[in-house]
C-alpha cells in the first residue's frame, strides 16, 4: 500500500505471512535459547558498557534474567534485571499470538494490547534499569 508515495511493507497477504514467519522464528529462537541454555552458563558478563565503564547499561543482566526465569529461578531473575521476567513472559505471549496468526490464518493487529514490541521492550528495560539503579 502506498501512502505519500512510500510503499509500506507488508502490502500483500503473502508478504504479511513472511513477516509473521520472521517474527515467529526470532521469538522462538529467543525463548528457545533461554530454555535450552543451562542456568550455570549465565555467570559471565558480556556488556561492553560494564567492561569499559564499570557501570550497568539499561540492558545489563537482561539475558541472564530471562534464562534464570525460564528455569524457574525468579529470585535470580529479579537480581539480574527487575524486568527480565516480564519481558520473557511478554515474548512467550507474543510468540503464541504470532504463531497462532501464522498457522491459523488470522492477521493480528499490532502486538499485545495494541502497543508495539519495541515500545514495550524499551519501556520495561528502562523501568527495570531505573529500579536497579535506585534500589539495588
Amino acid at each position: 500500500m502506498y501512502l505519500d508515495g512510500i510503499r509500506r511493507w507488508p502490502s500483500s497477504p503473502s508478504e504479511y505471512r513472511v513477516l509473521l514467519g520472521l517474527q515467529v522464528a526470532a521469538l522462538a529462537s529467543i525463548v528457545g535459547a533461554a530454555l535450552l541454555l543451562p542456568p550455570s552458563a549465565i555467570g559471565f558478563n558480556t556488556c561492553l558498557s560494564r567492561l569499559i565503564f564499570h557501570a550497568d547499561c539499561p540492558g545489563c543482566g537482561l539475558t541472564r534474567s530471562m534464562i534464570a526465569f525460564a528455569h524457574g529461578r525468579l529470585g535470580n531473575s529479579l537480581a539480574f534485571h527487575p524486568a527480565g521476567h516480564l519481558l520473557f513472559s511478554y515474548m512467550v505471549l507474543l510468540l503464541a499470538k504470532r504463531a497462532s496468526a501464522l498457522f491459523g490464518g488470522r492477521q493480528p493487529l499490532g502486538a499485545i494490547g495494541g502497543a508495539s514490541f519495541g515500545t514495550i521492550f524499551l519501556s520495561l528495560t528502562m523501568a527495570g534499569w531505573v529500579i536497579k539503579v535506585l534500589f539495588m
